[in-house]
């Protein structure tokens, strides 16, 4: 195999890892969402599947808010959490929506990265058999900002000699790390 082509792949996968890394919160947010705006108790109240109208005029979300609720389903339907059902000419985007029992068998979950623990508390209030633990570092649960000198022993511990942070307009900061 030529060179060129395994860099190509070992490249390709890592963007791949990259965006995985990037984007991968979105699950949980959009499992957080939904959770928070009820849309499994809507559809499990209705007794059956829901088309996005009927979804829409059951939530009580804001009406600006109701065109950003099929973007959520998408996402919602990509995962895996929610399944589509027969869509066709004439027929809206999202149609016929039925909640998967995710939670069916599982018995204790971790959530990595769960940050102050919100989603893991929705998760045990809606299912209480399930056991959650929250796994993040200490200055995230507790909403702890670092010092320069916690970032200063991070970036030591990491290997790197030296650091500078940069106040810039529009983020909190930038810091560049050296070797």
């Amino acid at each position: 195999m030529d060179r060129n082509v395994i860099e190509d792949n070992e490249s390709v996968q890592a963007q791949a890892k990259l965006w995985n890394l990037t984007v991968g919160y979105l699950k949980s947010m959009s499992l957080k969402c939904a959770l928070d705006l009820g849309i499994a108790e809507a559809i499990d109240n209705h007794g059956e599947a829901m088309s996005l109208s009927q979804l829409q005029s059951t939530l009580s979300i804001p009406t600006t808010k109701k065109p950003h609720l099929y973007r959520l389903l998408r996402i919602l339907t990509h995962v895996g959490f929610l399944v589509e059902q027969g869509t066709g000419v004439g027929t809206e985007a999202i149609n016929d929506l039925t909640p998967i029992d995710v939670f069916k068998g599982v018995h204790s979950l971790v959530d990595v990265g769960g940050g102050t623990g919100a989603l893991s508390k929705g998760i045990t209030e809606n299912f209480p058999h399930v056991e959650c633990t929250v796994l993040d570092l200490p200055q995230v649960i507790h909403r702890a900002e670092r010092d320069e000198l916690q970032w200063q022993k991070l970036f030591s511990d990491a290997g790197f000699s030296s650091y500078q942070i940069i106040l810039a307009m529009g983020i909190e900061s930038v810091i560049e790390i050296y070797p």
